[in-house]
């Protein structure tokens, strides 16, 4: 990933989720722009989210493929996986999005007109 900023950091923090995360992943890719990063972290899933993570994320779009970042970590639980996704990112804002769940199309549209 390059340098850029971001507005917006959405942190999705993955833990067997396998029934719900194509779904969670894609309502999150129809509701962001360029000036969003995507940080999915698999807290040491012992189902099949990671084959479903890293299939979604090898049939993104191109112009959206920076915008997504995967890391793989040992199992600490859900605010250590947050604060994994918080280190990294590089957004004005932060976003959790929980990987069992899906967000409208417009959530970052409206977002961005409260925080703009």
């Amino acid at each position: 990933m390059d340098t850029k900023d971001f507005l917006f950091s959405i942190i999705v923090p993955v833990y067997n989720t396998e029934r719900f995360i194509e779904k969670s992943l894609n309502s999150i890719l129809r509701a962001i722009d360029k000036d969003c990063e995507v940080i999915i972290i698999n807290d040491g899933s012992t189902d099949n989210s990671g084959a479903l993570i890293k299939k979604f994320l090898d049939n993104l779009p191109l112009e959206y493929k920076d915008n997504f970042v995967y890391i793989i970590k040992e199992n600490k639980g859900l605010a250590d996986t947050k604060n994994v996704g918080i280190d990294i990112s590089k957004g004005k804002y932060i976003s959790v999005v929980d990987s069992d769940d899906c967000i409208g199309e417009d959530f970052y549209n409206i977002a961005r007109k409260y925080v703009k």
